[in-house]
């Protein structure tokens, strides 16, 4: 029954633009360069405390080592320390970027 379903919302998602936007969650930037974005914090329902345990988990000591977290599609907080490099080619398509 669970494989007859997945196989159901991956063909619909793949035949549907309409249905993917419905089951599939958009990246959400939580976090960026010393700014929480707690409106959209609200929205997926994460707490700063969440975000800090990730941070933490992720071996950072303190958020002033961190440039960027995004909470992913699949539900996993992606956490991008700060570095020399001024690039930001992977969060150019997360939708509340300021």
């Amino acid at each position: 029954m669970l494989i007859a379903l997945q196989w159901l919302f991956s063909f619909s998602s793949k035949k549907s633009d309409t249905f993917d936007d419905i089951v599939t969650a958009d990246v959400a930037l939580l976090y960026y360069s010393g700014s929480y974005f707690y409106k959209t914090m609200k929205k997926e329902r994460i707490r700063e405390d969440e975000v800090i345990q990730s941070v933490r988990m992720d071996g950072n000591l303190s958020m002033d080592e961190v440039q960027v977290v995004i909470l992913e599609s699949i539900g996993e907080l992606s956490i991008i320390p700060k570095s020399n490099h001024s690039k930001e080619d992977t969060i150019i398509n997360i939708k509340n970027r300021s």
